[in-house]
């Protein structure tokens, strides 16, 4: 029984209409954090406010706080975190209730064929959020107990200590005027600790300034569960409709530098293609603070091609250069197990401090796990024989480097990622690319081969089409750019060099739309436009999946780029770049 054309194009319309909105819905989501965020600080700030004028306020003529108001005035600070405590959960119920209605929002328009109530997946995604139970087995009503808790600690021990210390101080001074003798310089500083003044900007100081103060905690818990409010609410909805067959698990444009999230991104563990998940197999958040989303993947999207090339999590990790191994891992150490063929499955995510111990219980020498240099270890340079394959990445990484930042030229490395075998060393004398011969050419396309080319990029910028290319040759694993600002970039291909250069020109011209208000409006100059498009480029060619592309260290010109644009505005033009530009445009 065929289909009418018509109910096909009605469906083709309504996915991609899905895909708008779910991109649409992803910068609300990133508007939606900011103005959370802004609001929590204000509650903060004006706690604290209040705060220290109560501390002002109790002070005796001399400007310091006496020992007989300090349960009054402890009692009035515990007032004021009740109040602080009841207008942060206040917001937090309000941003929650507003992610998870983001999240069904892409799916209006088909409300009518998915199984169930958007209002009610939204309202379920809010209750799952408050029941949740984390791998430490606290629920988000723990988390909040525990951010009030640290708060009317450090504010009572603020206040508690200094006027105790000086309220001591100020009595053993009063026997040292008695006997006629100088008061101690220690004892005069313990005095000077219960100055009104000095409490309250220690107060201040204590809930609002560094990692792990409360607000730092409570900044933490608002983004990680409005983000999953609104994850938990899309989710919901996408597999309620009748074509949706799983989720991508999505990296951010401003994805900072390679941790566990690139490989739930990258690995096709299900073959439904690199990082898409069938119902309730989502790593997804995969950490507190994620700026990483989710998306719908039909049915119709699956290709041959993703379910031949299902694999595991380890077989993805072991084709990854060392830096992202390292950084997915968390511990050189865990790397070094996985190089041995010791690390399994389901250790990915286990602590080293845990691994140590189960693997000396099984008789294996930990101390013998040394992992081989990361390439930004600064130890000697050139090219060596003799070495594993990891180590001669690190040394052609160093050799090409050097030599570029000595030169001022492209250098170019190739060697055999199974045997370390060295096949090309050379440059060109040109700042911008290094020519290959005939005999380079045929050594890069023999299948027999399987090389990572690594070549110094002087501008720092992201992998050029050119590059690419190279890397759809038959016997070409990876290529590699080490920018002398410290970036490092790598690629492999996943389609023929024809899909690639013809997905990049329709990229291009998409980029060079969304990113020239950019520089008219004085935001981007023109060699940050050019920074940031080959970046956006191979995100949005990686989200095609014709290339992986992977950033293992994001450092100086890429990096000030970002920092010149909010994450909702690098979020808004990949998004534009791949509905405009890309395969589904």
């Amino acid at each position: 029984m065929s289909v009418p054309a018509d109910r096909i194009n009605r469906r083709t319309a309504s996915k991609a209409a899905i895909k708008r909105a779910s991109s649409r819905a992803r910068a609300a989501m990133n508007r939606l954090d900011r103005q959370a965020l802004a609001d929590l600080e204000g509650i903060y700030r004006r706690a604290v406010a209040g705060l220290q004028a109560d501390i002002r306020g109790y002070a005796g003529t001399d400007g310091s706080l006496r020992l007989e108001v300090l349960q009054d005035l402890l009692r009035q600070a515990n007032q004021r975190l009740a109040d602080l405590a009841q207008a942060r959960n206040n917001l937090l119920d309000e941003n929650l209730a507003q992610a998870a209605q983001l999240g069904v929002g892409p799916y209006v328009a088909d409300a009518a064929i998915i199984s169930g109530s958007l209002n009610q997946i939204a309202d379920d995604a809010v209750r799952f959020v408050r029941s949740f139970v984390q791998a430490d087995g606290l629920q988000l009503s723990d988390r909040i107990w525990r951010i009030d808790r640290h708060a009317r600690e450090v504010v009572s021990q603020a206040i508690e200590s200094a006027v105790i210390q000086g309220h001591s101080a100020s009595r053993a001074a009063q026997d040292f005027l008695a006997r006629g003798a100088p008061v101690p310089k220690d004892l005069v500083d313990k005095i000077g600790q219960a100055n009104a003044e000095r409490v309250a900007r220690q107060v201040g100081r204590d809930l609002m300034t560094g990692s792990g103060s409360p607000y730092d905690n409570a900044r933490r818990l608002f983004r990680t569960e409005i983000n999953r409010a609104h994850g938990e609410a899309y989710q919901a909805a996408a597999f309620a409709h009748p074509d949706v067959i799983g989720t991508r698990f999505l990296l951010s444009p401003r994805h900072p530098e390679p941790d566990i999230c690139d490989m739930h991104a990258r690995v096709n563990r299900y073959g439904l293609g690199p990082g898409v998940y069938p119902q309730g197999k989502n790593p997804w958040p995969a950490h507190p603070n994620t700026l990483s989303y989710v998306e719908a993947v039909f049915a119709d999207e699956i290709s041959a091609a993703d379910r031949q090339g299902k694999e595991s999590r380890i077989d993805w990790l072991q084709r990854q250069p060392p830096a992202v191994q390292e950084s997915v891992l968390g511990s050189r150490k865990k790397r070094a197990a996985l190089h041995r063929g010791i690390l399994r499955e389901n250790e990915i995510g286990t602590p080293w401090r845990v691994l140590k111990k189960r693997y000396e219980r099984r008789g294996i020498d930990v101390d013998a796990l040394t992992p081989t240099p990361r390439p930004d270890l600064p130890a000697g340079s050139g090219l060596d024989s003799g070495r594993t394959p990891d180590q001669v990445r690190t040394d052609a990484l160093r050799h090409v480097l050097e030599r570029g930042e000595a030169t001022g030229f492209e250098h170019l490395v190739a060697y055999d990622t199974r045997t370390g075998a060295q096949f090309i060393s050379k440059t060109t004398r040109s700042r911008n690319s290094v020519s290959l011969t005939r005999h380079d050419l045929a050594i890069l396309m023999n299948p027999r081969n399987r090389i990572e080319l690594v070549h110094n990029h002087p501008s720092g910028s992201s992998l050029s089409v050119a590059d690419l290319r190279i890397a759809t040759l038959g016997g070409t694993e990876r290529v590699t750019a080490y920018g002398h600002d410290g970036s490092l970039y790598s690629a492999r291909a996943l389609v023929p060099e024809p899909g690639i250069s013809s997905a990049a020109a329709r990229l291009d011209g998409a980029i060079r739309r969304e990113v020239a208000p950019l520089v008219a409006a004085g935001r981007l100059s023109s060699s940050q436009a050019g920074i940031l498009h080959s970046h956006l480029r191979n995100l949005a060619l990686d989200r095609e999946r014709a290339i992986e592309y992977s950033v293992e260290r994001i450092d100086g010109a890429l990096k000030n780029v970002l920092d010149a644009l909010d994450s909702d505005t690098v979020q808004q033009i990949l998004d534009a770049v791949t509905q405009a530009g890309g395969r589904n445009g």
